[in-house]
């Protein structure tokens, strides 16, 4: 016969984040992977629904999208809040691209659970930063002009 007790264990996670106020400032170039390294934007639907997403969560947050660059299994995204903070924004645009890229027909978990931040520094510019994202496909081997990689922005008012 049983007690009727149970007893629960579950550990702690470590904070990663800092508070939410310091990512009301500042740009920010964003990393969010894709679970288990899927290469889920392999498919042009899905891909069509990330960018639709992230056009749609950088009015409602708000934020500027500077720059993306869409990489089959990841993203990388250059951000800067005009109102809110960045955590908003990407828990906003994962779950909104999460379900708008099921409703497309993906079966799963799109993202993996975090995203890596860079926090723009003093001795940096956007364009640096954009700089490094449009040269992923060239680093990857996926193209050699990063000009001829589809799935990359950069916002008009860069003059890149």
């Amino acid at each position: 016969m049983s007690s009727g007790i149970v007893i629960m264990w579950y550990v702690e996670r470590k904070k990663i984040r800092l508070d939410k106020e310091i990512y009301a400032q500042g740009a920010y170039l964003v990393t969010i992977c894709c679970h288990e390294k899927k290469k889920v934007f392999s498919n042009q639907q899905y891909k069509n629904s990330c960018v639709e997403s992230l056009r749609l969560k950088a009015l409602k947050v708000p934020v500027t999208v500077w720059c993306y660059c869409i990489m089959p299994d990841h993203i990388h995204v250059l951000v800067q809040p005009t109102a809110g903070n960045l955590l908003d924004f990407i828990r906003a645009f994962k779950n909104g691209s999460s379900f708008a890229i099921r409703q497309a027909g993906f079966n799963g978990q799109v993202w993996q659970r975090s995203f890596h931040d860079h926090a723009l520094h003093n001795d940096e510019t956007i364009e640096t930063l954009v700089n490094y994202m449009v040269y992923n496909p060239v680093r990857a081997g996926l193209v050699n002009d990063w000009k001829l990689w589809p799935d990359t922005y950069i916002n008009p008012e860069l003059q890149f």
